[in-house]
């Protein structure tokens, strides 16, 4: 199915797409598209036999499908996977007025920017509820941009090191800098945060850039029920047909993805 609402460039948009498992010739007719919290009406509906989400090896991929078909330019964040339809109440829940927030009752999410590491080749994106920790291919340090949904006032720096950061600020001379410390000296054990701060978002080049996040076992082997959310925002209409947001599967009957399409529609 298609949304109706046409996109614009250079905007932070949510999209929530849902499928209430019921399968059969008439799948298409359980399936739903929330774009910013609005249930949209569906156009260019194509019904098949759905059987069932059961490819185990093929990678759910971030910014392209399967190979290379379909590369994403654009700024992605906050993306998160379900093993249950979302009802108007949880979209509303994930959208939050058009600031992301804390997840919940999700089976894999994908903060995309705080969390993420890069180790000189490739960005690691931890998943934050489940398993499925995503890998960069083709991406640099630089991928890694100072904006997010609902938020514009991040910097990065550009051909700085860490020692470049230091002790010292305006009065005050006292800000302590670690010595004879590694970064594996940082553990992700920390008292839980008031807040949800989201600040960054990773960069696709719409050349070549992707994110593997492997396979999510709770989509896998039935006709469950599952919804998918993605904030991301584009920078150029699709040069080819479509721009891949996320996929998974390669198959015709199981397999599902979401992608922008030359109309600057979902």
């Amino acid at each position: 199915i298609d949304s109706t609402t046409s996109l614009s460039l250079n905007t932070w948009y949510n999209v929530i797409c849902t499928y209430d498992g019921n399968g059969g010739n008439n799948a298409a007719d359980g399936m739903n598209i929330y774009i910013n919290g609005v249930l949209e009406t569906p156009t260019n509906i194509v019904k098949q036999s759905y059987v069932a989400m059961s490819n185990t090896t093929a990678p759910v991929n971030i910014g392209r499908y399967g190979a290379a078909a379909s590369p994403l330019s654009a700024k992605v964040d906050e993306i998160s996977v379900y093993d249950s339809e979302l009802l108007q109440a949880d979209v509303d829940s994930v959208y939050n007025s058009g600031e992301p927030t804390t997840i919940s009752g999700a089976v894999a999410h994908w903060r995309m920017g705080e969390d993420a590491s890069f180790n000189g080749t490739n960005w690691t994106v931890p998943d934050n509820v489940g398993t499925s920790t995503g890998t960069s291919a083709n991406m640099t340090v630089d991928d890694l941009v100072g904006e997010a949904p609902n938020y514009s006032g991040g910097g990065i720096s550009s051909g700085m090191t860490i020692e470049d950061r230091v002790g010292d600020a305006p009065n005050s001379t006292n800000n302590a800098l670690s010595f004879n410390m590694d970064e594996v000296d940082r553990v992700e054990d920390t008292p839980e945060a008031s807040s949800f701060t989201n600040t960054y978002s990773l960069e696709l080049d719409g050349v070549d850039d992707y994110v593997s996040l492997g396979t999510i076992s709770a989509l896998n082997g039935g006709i469950s029920a599952f919804s998918s959310s993605v904030w991301f925002n584009y920078n150029g209409t699709p040069s080819s047909s479509k721009y891949m947001l996320l996929s998974g599967g390669t198959g015709v009957t199981d397999r599902f993805y979401i992608q922008l399409i030359a109309a600057d529609t979902i």
